[in-house]
């Protein structure tokens, strides 16, 4: 899944600051004169049909009027070029939360973050009490050592009716394992924990105002900033390079959602395991163990050894009726799956 964080604004073009770059014009001349230039006061005489005086009085340089004559209050602000978007005052705010253009400043352009944080996730899997669970068949087993190690016959006895006539007629002792668990089912409880991302700084884009005063270069206005923390940057979707031939050299790479498909493994149960005790193997003398055959004998279904005469024997069948079962199941691995990554970056180039 794709968890959106705050998208970008719809950023058109940045509009044309409103009005020209105000431009500081030279100290009057006075008729037929020409005004003295530099930062020396002077007095020349003109030439015209009637003769004046114009005073320098401690004019500014043509060629002070550059970036100095922008600041303190403002900066030049080189165009954005083709494809770029910009170019904005950037401030930074920490955490999920951008910082806000002041009042005057524009509305926020470009919301975007950096530095994202993905917490590990937490998987469990646990399955609950086995149910349907019942005792397997057990190994009934004739022998002639009163320590039952020595085999003559067996079978696997279970709750339906086993023939056992074929037996040896004189071997007396018989045996029966105990009988595992068979069949049932265990339902699988996961736990899931996904906790959100966080991002370490968030960024705001906010046009910037435009100051009076003037840049040496054609195509920079003067403009300032809301505070000596933000700078002047462009902007351009993806992850790009910034463009040559400007002075907006300082990259850093934005994001404006997160791409979150964490989650975790499935978690399933393993089927039902354990030991069934208590279970006893019934002797009886009809091979079809009907309801009138009558019981010869009883071997516990504990591998223990028991004498009993092996004639009248012709039937076995397994009794549960006082067992106990004892089972669980295994749940899987319940790993974590996925991953939250940044997206939809854009590129951030400033002065």
């Amino acid at each position: 899944m794709s968890i959106a964080r705050v998208l970008l604004l719809a950023i058109p073009s940045l509009v044309a600051l409103g009005g020209a770059a105000c431009t500081v014009a030279n100290p009057a001349a006075g008729p037929g004169g020409t005004a003295g230039s530099g930062s020396t006061a002077g007095t020349q005489t003109g030439t015209g049909d009637t003769q004046g005086t114009g005073s320098g009085t401690s004019g500014t340089s043509g060629a002070d009027m550059g970036p100095g004559a922008c600041a303190p209050t403002g900066t030049c602000m080189p165009a954005a070029p083709i494809d770029w978007l910009g170019p904005f005052a950037i401030l930074e705010g920490t955490g999920d939360m951008p910082a806000s253009c002041p009042d005057g400043w524009g509305q926020d352009l470009l919301v975007a973050w950096k530095d994202l944080t993905v917490p590990a996730s937490t998987c469990e899997c646990t399955c609950e009490a086995p149910q349907g669970v019942t005792c397997g068949d057990t190994s009934l087993v004739q022998s002639s050592s009163n320590s039952c190690n020595i085999l003559v016959k067996s079978w696997p006895v279970g709750a339906s009716c086993t023939n056992v006539s074929a037996k040896d007629g004189q071997a007396q002792y018989w045996t029966a394992s105990q009988p595992d668990v068979a069949g049932g089912s265990c339902t699988a409880t996961p736990t899931t924990v996904i906790p959100p991302t966080s991002w370490g700084a968030g960024v705001v884009a906010c046009a910037p105002m435009e100051q009076a005063g003037a840049c040496a270069e054609d195509g920079q206005s003067c403009v300032g900033l809301p505070d000596a923390s933000s700078r002047l940057c462009i902007a351009v979707e993806g992850d790009e390079g910034c463009p040559a031939g400007t002075p907006y050299q300082t990259r850093e790479l934005l994001y404006r959602n997160v791409a979150d498909d964490r989650g975790c493994a499935a978690c399933t149960c393993g089927d039902p395991a354990g030991t069934c005790t208590g279970a006893k193997v019934r002797l009886v003398d009809a091979s079809d163990c009907n309801a009138g055959a009558f019981i010869v004998g009883t071997v516990p279904a504990d591998g223990s050894c028991e004498q009993i005469t092996p004639g009248p024997a012709q039937g076995a069948k397994l009794d549960t009726t006082t067992a106990t079962i004892m089972a669980t199941c295994e749940p899987s691995a319940a790993a974590p799956t996925g991953e939250a990554t940044p997206a939809d970056p854009v590129t951030l180039c400033c002065l």
